[in-house]
């Protein structure tokens, strides 16, 4: 097994750091947690907390695959790749396919929410991508 460099490890940190705060929101909105939601407008608010079931869902599987993938991309284990593609693939079922498509979140979402869409998208994209590589290379077993 190859040994992994200084950034390995420094990517490792903050995919544990962006982890635990998707974990965190997900939490904190899912079980309303006041001293965060505050800051949310409340037309946002209300249309977050009725999300359907599903939608629910489809959150909690891509914040916890990405927790997960984060923990394994520390521990050295091929399997971060798979589930950085998992939490990737349910950020955009979630954001793209049932708030922008289907539950009228062009309408809801504030300009910094879709720079945050993007800013998701992007740096889930990359963990995925540099975890596949290192699993490539030999530095994940």
């Amino acid at each position: 097994m190859t040994k992994p460099s200084w950034l390995f490890w420094v990517v490792a940190v903050f995919a544990l750091l962006w982890g635990a705060y998707g974990v965190f929101d997900y939490w904190a909105t899912t079980t309303n947690f006041q001293p965060y939601l505050k800051a949310f407008p409340a037309d946002l608010l209300e249309w977050m907390l009725g999300f359907p079931t599903w939608r629910n869902m489809v959150w909690l599987v891509g914040v916890a695959s990405g927790m997960l993938a984060a923990l394994l991309l520390a521990l050295r284990m091929k399997l971060a790749a798979p589930l950085f593609l998992l939490s990737l693939l349910s950020i955009i079922v979630g954001l793209i396919v049932h708030d922008l498509a289907m539950a009228n979140g062009l309408n809801m979402f504030r300009p910094l929410d879709f720079i945050m869409i993007g800013v998701l998208i992007v740096v889930q994209t990359l963990l995925w991508r540099y975890s596949a590589r290192a699993a490539k290379a030999g530095v994940l077993r």
